[in-house]
Order: structure tokens, then sequence, then C-alpha cells
């Protein structure tokens, strides 16, 4: 990721620094930036404190929830995936 980005947040102790994006990543629900800048120092910023423009983040309300017997499912699928069939159709029951 090779993007210029500048904080611009007056608040911020890196106010005025730039440089390039080298990763974005989430921290406590919050989008962070981290820069490298023109002298070669790193630094994390919030996104909100750049001049990249502003996330609008939609959230994840409706997860289908893994129970016990769907986890358990899923794990005798990956467990028995490309193997041949040995004719057996015993699976594994939840304790």
């Amino acid at each position: 990721m090779s993007h210029f980005v500048k904080v611009t947040d007056p608040t911020s102790g890196h106010f005025g620094t730039d440089g390039n994006i080298e990763r974005i990543y989430w921290r406590e629900e919050v989008p962070w930036v981290r820069i490298r800048s023109r002298d070669g120092t790193r630094l994390s910023v919030p996104w909100g404190q750049t001049d990249l423009p502003t996330l609008t983040v939609q959230p994840i309300e409706h997860l289908a929830p893994l129970t016990a017997p769907v986890l358990i499912q899923l794990v005798y699928y990956l467990e028995h995936r490309g193997k041949p069939s040995s004719g057996a159709t015993s699976k594994p029951t939840p304790r």
C-alpha cells in the first residue's frame, strides 16, 4: 500500500507529519493508520486524524451463531474432506 497521507488533527502529537501508509488496522473498533514518515520514522494514528476520506462503517448486525453442534459438524467436515470414504457414517457426538 503506497498512499500518501498527512496527520491533520491539531490535537495530535504528530500534527503536520506526512508519509506513506504502511498498514491499516482496527484498535478498539476504531480504524488506525500506520505511517512511515518522510524521515523514516513510523507512527500510528487514528484514521480520523488524517486527511484520508471519512469512513462510514456499517455495523454487522446479523451473524449466524456457531453453536456446539454446528462447530462439531464443521470439525468433522474439515477432518474428513478429501479422504476416501470408508463407508463409515459415524459422527462425533457432543459431550
